[in-house]
């Protein structure tokens, strides 16, 4: 601390100069500034929960807890219990706040409770001869105590309740009704409140009821309404209690249920089905659009490409068909897989975000294709000497990964001759008719109708599929007619 002669010698030396100023100090003064800054030293609250504040800060800079409590709790209480002071926040001021209470000491009217607001500091430099006190004035009037819910109501069954009683004695009977503002999420055990002058002290239980809607909304607010107050006391007749919030805890999934995990369909017009539902039922205005989604449209397709739910269809199975798809390959294997996997459209975001990963479902689409080189006819055919022509056509029975050669040759030239001698059938034309020409060949010769035949080689390709397939007709028997002119 610094010399007490030299801080005196300072203000009589700022006093000679004819001028006025302060003089401040981090340094503890005397004794007597040891002790807590309070911005009031009174208070007014009232029964019915009304608030009054008041601030603190010390004096002096050092660390200091202040214990705060209430002479009379049946009255009033006090936030906080305690305020914690350093040397860096001594001078800020820190509030308390004292609320009243409903107590069972008075009559209606003007009546008013007085008690104090202790305030006890602890450090090595305080004693309790540095408490403070605040006198607090509670007005006693007409009002209700409505507690606290015990806590949520939950749709697996579990209640909670709260209580209600007066905060003053009525001249006449006092009645309040009570109502949930949501019925299909809680009820109340009672639909009315009435309070004597013999029990009006004596709190009221009001039981919350939950309710399984069976529907996935999360969890939902809702209020218990307390209605104005009819009584022929005027003091009570027409005041209003407050609401109470419940939150109805929801005990239902968002989920849905696939018939089947595993599909067989076939390239030969053999499909499958499953259906889908609904774990939970919808609230009126809720929709949920189910849509499956086939990874691989080229082996199989999924119809109604998608299904709607509503609080009518929730529960009820909704069938999808999944056609195998004809992709007129010659697949390696034969069999090729794809899967089904679903998404969800709706208003509700608790369908939204459903994840759906462990529902879809994987199929099976069994190949019907064989590479096979296809000719339109086994008949006989008519060329003449008078160069007439016929046509032979040639398709492939799959698609090709390249180009497909097709060797063509008459058994008997002098009869008949082909053209090309060698087909080429590509991926894109391989289910176009390509064609052979055969034109009678005129051998002057008085010889009658002569019979030859056109033969198909093996296939050539560097697809392995088709590299040295048989025709389904090696040979296609051809008759060329004499002119009669020789």
């Amino acid at each position: 601390m610094k010399n007490n002669n030299l801080y005196i010698l300072c203000v009589l030396l700022l006093s000679s100069c004819g001028d006025s100023g302060t003089v401040t100090t981090d340094e503890p003064t005397p004794d007597t500034a040891i002790g807590l800054t309070l911005s009031k030293i009174t208070a007014t609250t009232s029964s019915s929960g009304e608030s009054d504040t008041f601030t603190v800060k010390l004096k002096t800079k050092e660390s200091v807890s202040v214990s705060i409590s209430s002479s009379n709790t049946d009255a009033g209480s006090v936030y906080p219990t305690s305020l914690s002071f350093s040397e860096s926040n001594w001078n800020v001021n820190q509030t308390v706040t004292v609320t009243g209470l409903c107590d069972a000491f008075h009559t209606s009217g003007t009546n008013k409770t007085t008690y104090n607001v202790v305030l006890s500091p602890s450090s090595a430099n305080y004693s309790s001869t540095q408490n403070k006190t605040v006198t607090v004035s509670d007005n006693d009037k007409a009002s209700f105590n409505v507690s606290s819910i015990s806590g949520n109501v939950y749709e697996q069954g579990d209640n909670a309740s709260f209580s209600v009683k007066l905060c003053s004695q009525p001249t006449s009977n006092v009645s309040i009704g009570v109502s949930s503002s949501d019925t299909t999420e809680g009820t109340v055990s009672t639909n009315s409140l009435t309070f004597s002058a013999d029990n009006w002290s004596t709190a009221q239980t009001v039981s919350v009821l939950s309710k399984d809607d069976n529907v996935a909304d999360d969890d939902v607010e809702f209020s218990i309404k307390l209605a104005e107050a009819s009584s022929s006391d005027s003091n009570y007749n027409s005041l209003n209690p407050n609401d109470v919030t419940v939150i109805n805890k929801d005990n239902d999934s968002a989920d849905i249920t696939v018939s089947k995990t595993i599909l067989t369909t076939s390239e030969a017009g053999d499909n499958d089905s499953f259906t889908v539902e609904l774990d939970t039922g919808l609230d009126d205005i809720t929709k949920v659009t189910v849509i499956p989604t086939s990874s691989n449209t080229s082996r199989a397709k999924v119809s109604p490409s998608n299904f709607t739910f509503d609080n009518s269809t929730w529960n009820t199975a909704q069938t999808f068909t999944v056609i195998g798809v004809d992709d007129f390959i010659d697949n390696i294997g034969d069999n090729e897989t794809y899967s089904i996997s679903f998404s969800i459209t709706s208003s509700a975001n608790v369908w939204n975000t459903l994840s759906l990963d462990n529902k879809t479902i994987t199929g099976t689409n069994t190949d019907n294709d064989t590479a096979s080189v296809l000719i339109d006819n086994s008949t006989t055919k008519n060329v003449s000497e008078f160069l007439n022509s016929a046509y032979i056509l040639v398709t492939l029975a799959t698609i090709p990964s390249s180009n497909v050669i097709l060797p063509v040759s008459s058994d008997n030239t002098t009869q008949g001759t082909v053209s090309p001698a060698a087909l080429v059938i590509t991926p894109s034309n391989w289910n176009t008719p390509n064609t052979v020409t055969v034109t009678g060949v005129d051998d002057d010769i008085n010889d009658g109708t002569s019979f030859f035949n056109i033969k198909f080689a093996n296939s050539i390709s560097t697809d392995s599929k088709y590299d040295n397939v048989t025709p389904d007709k090696q040979s296609v028997p051809m008759k060329n007619i004499d002119d009669g002119n020789d």
